[in-house]
């Protein structure tokens, strides 16, 4: 008995392109491992940290969380396929909740396999990776040290300041900011509403401040 190949989904290459680069790695487009809806187009996502499966079925997107040694069985994004933004929709989803997940999963495994300070050196990483990118749009970004951890401050265009830091017992790292209203409502369109497959240039930090 033949098994024919898995069709590729149309969807998952410009998805691929709208998620961020982890430690310059992007994501990729590849083969599904495996098929979750029958003959149904599929493809598999990932940047060598997490992956994720697209399945395309009966005009609606579906996008599942790859976690090892287990096998997805309900989405966790699902968007109309007829949707024009159906791929920035997919994006601003999988970025404010499905990662966010992941990453955690990740740490409760590195924290029991490891210990919470490989856990809290990981988080480092991350905080440096974002300062260095901040630094290149000309932010003075300040590193800070807290009870659970390390952080970063910087001031945005509109005088307002922002602080990322490692916060609690899970590491998580965790986004406040002070200072004008309307600098807040910049930040927030930006990554909480995707609009007809564009995204905005972020908020300027401030230059000198």
């Amino acid at each position: 008995m033949t098994v024919s190949a898995i069709t590729p989904a149309e969807t998952a290459a410009p998805l691929a392109a709208f998620l961020p680069a982890r430690q310059s790695a992007r994501w990729t487009v590849g083969p599904a491992p495996y098929s979750i809806r029958n003959n149904v187009p599929t493809s598999r996502l990932t940047n060598g940290r997490h992956a994720l499966i697209v399945a395309e079925e009966a005009g609606r997107i579906e996008v599942f969380a790859d976690r090892p040694g287990m096998f997805p069985v309900h989405p966790d994004v699902v968007v109309d396929a007829t949707d024009p933004g159906a791929v920035v929709t997919l994006a601003a989803r999988v970025m404010l909740s499905v990662l966010p997940d992941l990453d955690r999963d990740q740490a409760h495994e590195t924290g029991r396999a490891k210990g919470w300070d490989q856990v809290l050196t990981d988080r480092w990483a991350e905080l440096s990776e974002v300062g260095y990118a901040l630094l290149d749009l000309g932010a003075i970004v300040t590193p800070t040290t807290g009870m659970n951890g390390p952080g970063l401050t910087w001031k945005s265009a509109t005088g307002g300041t922002w602080e990322l830091r490692v916060h609690g017992q899970d590491r998580n790292i965790t986004l406040t900011y002070d200072g004008p209203v309307s600098g807040l409502y910049a930040f927030l369109s930006i990554v909480g509403t995707p609009y007809a497959g564009t995204r905005s240039a972020p908020e300027a930090p401030s230059r000198g401040s």
